[in-house]
């Protein structure tokens, strides 16, 4: 039986190299994305997380930095504006949109109850 499979040319060699490095390019873009995940879930999906890619003029990736800055803090702040009439600010950080919503208007709400309280008192 004869061997009917041709020996690659130096062209097809080229391209399975091309295809080969792009690969392994993809595999290490996806590790560094899941090493990012990975830190993000540690620091409790921290929202200051940011990446930074350096890439040379032919948009090869040289570097990447991963920066995590701190957490925003929580707050509650009341004011009174030049009418005498208090003013709270609810300020919640967390990682879920509609958690943070439902825990600042439970704050809101029991802050205005306890200034109604104090206002009829």
């Amino acid at each position: 039986m004869v061997d009917k499979k041709k020996p690659q040319t130096d062209s097809a060699k080229k391209i399975a190299k091309e295809e080969a490095d792009t690969q392994a390019a993809a595999k290490e873009k996806q590790a560094i994305l899941d090493e990012a995940i990975r830190i993000q879930k540690e620091m409790n999906q921290n929202p200051m997380m940011t990446i930074i890619e350096t890439r040379d003029p032919a948009g090869n990736l040289l570097q990447k930095e991963i920066q995590i800055g701190p957490r925003p803090a929580s707050s509650v702040q009341i004011s009174m504006d030049s009418k005498g009439n208090l003013k709270p600010d609810v300020k919640i950080y967390h990682e879920n949109p509609e958690a943070a919503q439902e825990k600042a208007v439970q704050i809101m709400t029991e802050i205005l109850d306890q200034l109604n309280n104090l206002n009829q008192n």
